[in-house]
């Protein structure tokens, strides 16, 4: 006799391989042919982790039904993806750091302009910079985000832009702050730096039925709350997948820090504040020249919320 059982909708879901995405987006999934700690149905999870520029280029082809994305590369795939509501990583107050090998003021490297190593072409921490140092006399290199620090240590560039857990360990290599975005960003802006956002494909209620798309923002609002509710479990994953439990004391403490800043009040919701900070970064990327114009923002949000 034939089984009448449906098979689930596979759902591929983008992220980096940093800790704060793996705390948020883990319960979505089986582990160890166990099934995920949330009830997903009628979707199955497919997690993807690759570095973040890898995912805004994929972006760009549409290829991930849910997808993390570098905040400032949105206005190049608005016309296919919907911000959800959740999700999204903002440095209140703090943010990816200018680092040299070297103290230096922001007015001594404008001066001497040079090579600045960034993680990507496509990132927030590129836009930022751009906003704040100008291109005229800097070269903008890009490189992987972890081999910026020793690439500053050795002067291979002039500075770099540290993102990720970078932020927290810059000054174990030796480097100096020269500024740091989030800092800046908020003095100018008023506001929060986005710098991470999560993006939903605009066509699945066409091509999975209507209100599938919000039923998968509800599910992914769940993930996040279930990982801020169970705090340890989410970092003991986040260890797990980052080398093994037997992390040292000084990894957990990062890990642990680094989550801390970067899985917030934002990331739960945006809200009216966190809308306002995206709708700013990308009309000053606008103004600046460095990307289309974004006038009405699509955002997703999950159902009741």
């Amino acid at each position: 006799m034939m089984s009448s059982a449906v098979e689930p909708i596979t759902v591929r879901l983008g992220h980096s391989p940093d800790a704060d995405d793996i705390f948020m987006w883990w319960p979505l999934a089986s582990q160890g042919g166990r099934p995920s700690v949330i009830d997903t149905s009628p979707f199955r999870f497919q997690l993807v982790a690759e570095d973040i520029e890898q995912l805004n280029a994929r972006s760009e082809a549409g290829e991930l039904e849910i997808t993390g994305i570098s905040m400032a590369h949105y206005p190049l795939i608005s016309g296919q993806y919907a911000l959800t509501t959740c999700g999204s990583s903002f440095g209140l107050g703090y943010g990816p750091k200018l680092v040299s090998v070297a103290p230096t003021s922001l007015e001594e490297l404008r001066n001497r302009g040079g090579v600045i190593g960034v993680a990507g072409l496509r990132t927030s921490g590129y836009a930022v910079a751009r906003l704040l140092l100008g291109e005229d006399r800097f070269q903008y290199v890009p490189m992987p985000f972890e081999e910026i620090p020793l690439a500053v240590e050795r002067g291979e560039i002039d500075a770099g832009v540290v993102i990720h857990e970078g932020q927290l360990t810059y000054r174990a290599s030796g480097l100096h702050l020269i500024c740091d975005l989030g800092e800046w960003w908020e003095q100018r802006s008023g506001g929060p730096i986005p710098l991470g956002g999560n993006v939903i494909r605009r066509d699945l209620d066409e091509r999975w039925g209507v209100g599938r798309t919000t039923q998968l923002a509800t599910l992914l609002h769940e993930s996040i709350a279930y990982s801020m509710a169970h705090r340890e479990e989410a970092l003991s994953h986040c260890l797990a997948l980052d080398g093994g439990l037997q992390a040292s004391m000084d990894r957990q403490k990062t890990i642990d820090q680094f989550v801390a800043l970067y899985v917030n009040e934002l990331t739960i919701d945006l809200g009216a504040s966190g809308k306002k900070a995206v709708e700013c970064l990308f009309g000053e990327m606008s103004r600046a020249g460095f990307a289309p114009d974004v006038t009405d923002v699509a955002f997703v949000h999950p159902e009741g919320v």
